[in-house]
């Protein structure tokens, strides 16, 4: 949940940080969007490469999670296996 809060705390300050630059923008119009656009673009690779740190996290953790169930599957058919030869 920590990186999910790290990414809402990095848009939200984008967000807020871009409002309060264009309220407080000394520059002409042209020049304002440029600053915008510069920001929206550095907003996006930010979100890009978090997205991308979570998907990573993910897939390690699945297939940490997929190995323990392949050998706690292997485990259960050997341990299966023992039972019906004690059985018959």
């Amino acid at each position: 949940m920590s990186k999910q809060n790290t990414i809402l705390g990095i848009l939200g300050g984008a967000i807020v940080g871009g409002i309060a630059g264009i309220l407080l923008a000394p520059d002409k119009g042209e020049k304002t969007r440029e600053k915008i656009a510069g920001k929206a673009k550095e907003t996006k690779e930010d979100v890009v490469e978090n997205v991308e740190a979570v998907l990573e996290n993910l897939s390690k953790k699945y297939d940490v999670v997929k190995k323990a169930s392949s050998e706690i599957i292997d485990k259960s058919k050997k341990e299966l296996s023992k039972v019906k030869k004690e059985i018959a």
